[in-house]
């Protein structure tokens, strides 16, 4: 099957979303550890790493030798999250979308 994929989508995710994955698989269990992980916690982790390692990733690949990539990578995930968990924490938002979240769950039961 990965005979099929393209290099260069190949390159993407053994550079880019690899290291994104294991670095927010470690920030959830340092999280875990320390019993602050919830599942909101963990999802917000996933969607703002993968994000902006997705948004951030081409042009980490030009600009950085394939040594470093991980590495910067890495930073850029774990700044990332932790700017969006304080702007979630700054701006209150957390209430409001396990809030909508749990409508949104409840319509669909429905």
């Amino acid at each position: 099957m990965l005979e099929k994929i393209d290099n260069e989508l190949k390159g993407f995710l053994i550079k880019i979303i690899l290291p994104a994955v294991v670095t927010m698989l470690a920030k959830m269990s340092i999280m875990l550890r320390d019993h602050k992980l919830t599942w909101f916690r963990a999802i917000s982790i996933a969607v703002c790493g993968l994000s902006s390692a997705y948004l951030f990733g081409p042009l980490v690949i030009k600009s950085f030798s394939l040594e470093v990539i991980p590495v910067v990578i890495s930073g850029i995930v774990m700044t990332s999250e932790r700017l969006a968990s304080y702007l979630i924490y700054k701006f209150k938002v957390e209430p409001f979308l396990i809030e909508s979240l749990q409508r949104l769950i409840t319509v669909l039961k429905k």
